[in-house]
């Protein structure tokens, strides 16, 4: 009779805990806390019945309506702009359901949008400052950076880009005057010095070649005297 007794005490024990945990999972599900990390979560209640009751069609019903309703919901927030949001849910819901396929997917997507709009903003901001440069006619160093370190730092973050190319190439025709005027000047060192800083914005300038061409043959000739 005791065991009787404890056996009917523990189902009694399950069933409330069953119930409070159903009831937990639908107001925390309509509260909007679908998934996420410990227990505070629809999510994790509707599978705490599940640990009771193996099969639990309720709670089966409300794991997969969870699933589809996250799917759903950070759908919807990518749509209408919102992807930091819309990243969040996706997060929360990989925290419970770590390998669905299309989350996984939504996640990676978003990921790379994001870091596109980072290159898009940090582009923009380094046009505007080499801009500032071309505007100041400061073609050398100041303030630790170079109108050059900020073109091909553009460059790197879009190599197509036609308005880095253009400004590439207003730089190189820059270091090209300068490296004829200085070459002209017998200011060997100026002139191949201007000349290579023109080849890394346009490596491939016919004559920024030339022109380094010749001030090394000056300066090798100059040497040669020198050592006579």
């Amino acid at each position: 009779l005791e065991r009787e007794i404890g056996q009917r005490q523990q189902e009694l024990e399950r069933q409330r805990r069953l119930r409070d945990w159903l009831a937990q999972a639908k107001a925390l599900e309509g509260q909007g806390r679908l998934a996420g990390t410990g227990e505070d979560n629809a999510l994790w209640a509707y599978r705490q019945v599940l640990s009771l009751v193996p099969g639990h069609q309720e709670a089966a019903r409300g794991i997969e309506g969870i699933r589809l309703r996250l799917l759903a919901t950070a759908s919807q927030k990518r749509a209408e702009g919102r992807p930091d949001e819309a990243l969040s849910i996706v997060r929360d819901g990989l925290q419970g359901f770590p390998n669905e396929a299309a989350l996984v997917q939504i996640e990676k997507e978003l990921i790379a949008e994001r870091e596109a709009m980072e290159a898009k903003r940090r582009l923009a901001e380094l046009l505007r400052r080499a801009d500032q440069r071309f505007a100041a006619q400061d073609f050398g160093e100041s303030a630790g950076e170079s109108l050059l370190g900020l073109l091909l730092e553009a460059r790197r973050l879009d190599p197509r880009n036609p308005a880095v190319t253009e400004r590439l190439g207003r730089l190189a025709r820059h270091s090209a005057e300068g490296a004829k005027q200085a070459l002209a000047g017998e200011r060997l060192e100026e002139s191949l010095a201007l000349a290579e800083e023109g080849l890394k914005a346009l490596p491939a300038d016919t004559e920024l070649q030339q022109v380094r061409e010749r001030a090394q043959q000056a300066l090798a000739t100059r040497a040669a005297r020198e050592r006579e």
